[in-house]
C-alpha cells in the first residue's frame, strides 16, 4: 500500500511537471526547430505575458497557498508563494490553446493534460481549485489575444 502511494504521489509529480517553465521552453524550441516560428513566437508571448500577469496579480491580491511556503525572504520568492492564480495553470492553458489551434489533432490530448496538470497541483496541495480556475481562464484568454493579434 505505501509503495502504491509513492508511486502515485511520483507519477503526480510527474504530470506537473508537463506545467512548468522548463517544459514549456522546451515546447518553445521544438517548434523552432521545425521551422515554425510564428507558433514558437506565439508560444514565447504566452509564457512571457502568462508570466507577468500572474506576477502582476500577485502583487496585489495576496493568497497564501494550501500549505504555506516558509522560505519567502526575497521579492520573487513572495511572489512565488502565493497561490493565486496558478502559474501553472495559466502558461499550460496559453500554451497549450496555441499548440491546439495550430495542431488540431491534439487538441482533445492537450485539453485532457491540462485537466491532469491542474489535479496535480491541487493535489499536491499548491493550489486551489479557485486558483487553477481563474489561470485556466486567463491562460485562455492571454491564448485568445495573442492568436487574434498575430
Amino acid at each position: 500500500m505505501i509503495k502504491n502511494l509513492r508511486i502515485f504521489k511520483e507519477w503526480i509529480k510527474d504530470i506537473t511537471s508537463f506545467g512548468s517553465l522548463p517544459f514549456h521552453s522546451m515546447i518553445f524550441l521544438v517548434f523552432i526547430l521545425f521551422g515554425k516560428y510564428l507558433t514558437a513566437f506565439k508560444i514565447f508571448l504566452c509564457i512571457v505575458i502568462s508570466i507577468g500577469l500572474v506576477f502582476l496579480i500577485r502583487l496585489f491580491y495576496k493568497k497564501d497557498r494550501p500549505i504555506k511556503i516558509k522560505k519567502n525572504n526575497t521579492f520573487l520568492e513572495r511572489l512565488d508563494s502565493q497561490s493565486f492564480p496558478s502559474a501553472h495553470s495559466t502558461r499550460t492553458a496559453s500554451v497549450f490553446f496555441i499548440i491546439g489551434i495550430t495542431i488540431k489533432e491534439l487538441s482533445l490530448f492537450l485539453i485532457i493534460l491540462l485537466i491532469l496538470i491542474s489535479l496535480s497541483r491541487i493535489i499536491l496541495k499548491k493550489h486551489y481549485f479557485t486558483d487553477i480556475s481563474a489561470g485556466i481562464l486567463i491562460g485562455i484568454l492571454i491564448g485568445l489575444f495573442i492568436n487574434y493579434i498575430l
